[in-house]
């Protein structure tokens, strides 16, 4: 054994090696999102479009072939002006790419038709890099949220705590604003309500749900029993229940549930606000109110313009985005069950850390296919946009991008740098990152919080301290090629979703204590016990103990009526330090 061997097999047994996922580059992963991409936009309500075949085209004779009858077709077409065809020649600035031919089944009304488009993709030379146009580029990784960020870094002081959501296709933001309604006894009631932004749109978060589902149906899937109920007459009042009348609308809801839980005031304050002066209590159990209410926030009064929405709403969640969330399948099957583990876990959603890079993912071919997605999307919501006034036309024109269109977009992406090494350390190269781009910080403004540009603790062992852009410092540089991943993030971490548990408690308290209470009731007036007034107490303290304490937690999570702080441990124990009434 010679010294080069000796020293090779030490390093071989002793030494930590570089994390192999940093250095992995494939074409065929890029066309694989793409697919996703793709798939995320089929339809099947007002119009239909299903993707019925993919197929990737590698031979290079035969790509341009395809390419020369496709501009051929064109030239054909526009019999005003003749040009030349430009794969007729040979290109001196050529492209290294694969071609991906998407077959679609297209169908609106009575009229259907069979399109096919093409899809130039790059290919990996040398590693880790893109030959186009006549020249090498190397595309950065990029660092972004896994799953939600918040506005608690934001630059510009915002009166309303909110969570955004971001897919591939749009972001979803949710707002959380504390109001307050009046009972029929004139009670000034206390209300945490969430709204949503979507589509440049405010409006509750849980119309989309009800608009979805229906009043009756919304209440099992949120998981809040029969606790509210809806009446077209005054039932009366009640110790355990509080009553909420706009017009001729009657809203009962249980006390101690209310009191416990944000989801069920959030619900209660929607029903309420969606009242209309022509409403009765038996519209509200109809699905047909529900989406005749959402299209009334977007200025449209028809059942057509609800479903033509929600239509939409489904469609801005994307497969990949789907793949990529650290959620049980239950909890991400589509994008009501997603608003619903916002709101839910809103407190937890709120406090997370935003500058923590170990709840962050990498991403790399699904920013190169969401720039694609860019180019398609838009088209197709204008499609739904136009309604019944849509066209055959109109889909194959939102549906016909250019064959290069992508290899353009990337040529044009600032996560793409034209290479220009003066040396040969491609790996170095190969581990660089950005947190800006698509989707990320500091997409549509220049203008980043300072703060992102500090080194936080969780960078340690994961980005490189010493490598940071002098041109953009903090917010690009190279990824330390010993840390470990895990399907693209730095840890196994799961989301917050604690909530249904935590609801299920209450649900159990509450019961607890009610049929207790009951039941000293039952026997002193069935079996003439005599009743037990100490024990009555006691349990009277505890539900008003509970109701208190959670009255308590939502100040503190209001910082305008209240300076406190609050621990929340696993075991859900809470305890409460410095706590001032109003």
């Amino acid at each position: 054994m010679n010294q080069a061997q000796l020293i090779k097999q030490f390093n071989d047994q002793y030494r930590e090696k570089f994390n192999p996922e940093f250095f992995k580059r494939s074409s065929d992963a890029i066309i694989e999102e793409l697919k996703k991409v793709i798939l995320s936009c089929q339809r099947d309500k007002f119009f239909t479009i299903k993707v019925l075949e993919f197929k990737v085209v590698e031979d290079y004779a035969e790509i341009n072939k395809i390419l020369y009858n496709y501009e051929q077709a064109i030239i054909n077409k526009n019999k005003t002006k003749k040009r030349d065809n430009q794969y007729e020649y040979i290109n001196l600035k050529d492209s290294y790419i694969k071609l991906l031919i998407v077959t679609y089944f297209i169908q609106i009304g009575n009229e259907s038709d069979t399109i096919n488009v093409y899809i130039a993709v790059p290919r990996i030379v040398d590693r880790y890099y893109f030959y186009l146009n006549g020249n090498t580029y190397s595309a950065s990784y990029q660092l972004v949220d896994a799953s939600t960020y918040n506005n608690s870094t934001s630059t510009t002081s915002s009166k309303n705590q909110h969570v955004t959501f971001k897919t591939m296709f749009m972001p979803v933001r949710v707002y959380r604003t504390f109001t307050s309604l009046k009972t029929t006894d004139k009670q000034e009631i206390p209300v945490i309500h969430y709204t949503s932004r979507v589509f440049n749109k405010t409006l509750p978060a849980v119309k989309y749900i009800l608009a979805k589902f229906g009043f009756i149906d919304t209440m099992g899937f949120l998981g809040v029993g029969s606790y509210i109920r809806i009446y077209d007459h005054d039932p009366g009042l009640s110790e355990n229940a509080y009553v909420f009348q706009n017009k001729e609308i009657y809203i009962e809801v249980d006390k101690y549930m209310y009191d416990n839980d944000a989801i069920i005031q959030t619900l209660v304050y929607t029903v309420y606000k969606s009242v209309t002066k022509i409403t009765k209590a038996s519209d509200m159990f109809s699905t047909t109110f529900w989406l005749e209410s959402l299209g009334a926030e977007f200025n449209n009064y028809t059942m057509e313009k609800g479903l033509s929405i929600l239509d939409s709403l489904e469609s801005i969640y994307d497969i990949s985005t789907r793949d990529s969330l650290h959620l049980p399948d239950k909890d991400k099957q589509d994008i009501y069950c997603i608003i619903k583990w916002i709101i839910c876990n809103f407190p937890s959603l709120k406090a997370k850390d935003n500058l923590d890079v170990s709840t962050k993912r990498i991403r790399y071919e699904e920013y190169i296919a969401s720039l694609y997605a860019m180019k398609l999307t838009p088209g197709i919501y204008r499609i739904s946009d136009l309604g019944k006034r849509a066209k055959l036309e109109h889909i194959k024109k939102a549906l016909n991008t250019a064959p290069m269109y992508l290899i353009s977009a990337i040529v044009r992406c600032n996560l793409v740098n034209y290479r220009n090494m003066v040396n040969d350390m491609d790996a170095m190269t190969a581990l660089k990152f950005t947190y800006k781009g698509i989707a990320g910080i500091g997409e549509k403004s220049n203008s980043v919080p300072s703060i992102y540009r500090t080194v936080d603790k969780s960078h340690i062992g994961r980005i490189d301290p010493d490598s940071s852009s002098a041109s953009d410092p903090g917010l690009s540089g190279s990824f330390c090629p010993l840390v470990k991943t895990f399907n693209n993030s730095f840890t196994e971490f799961e989301e917050p979703n604690f909530w249904e548990t935590e609801f299920q408690k209450t649900m159990a308290d509450y019961r607890n204590l009610v049929g207790l209470k009951q039941a000293i009731i039952f026997e002193q007036d069935v079996l003439g016990k005599e009743i037990d007034k100490d024990r009555i107490e006691i349990i009277d303290q505890s539900i008003a103990f509970s109701k208190q304490l959670f009255k308590a937690i939502q100040r503190i999570e209001n910082p305008n009526n209240l300076t406190g702080s609050i621990d929340l441990f696993g075991d859900g124990f809470f305890i409460l330090n410095s706590v001032q009434e109003e």
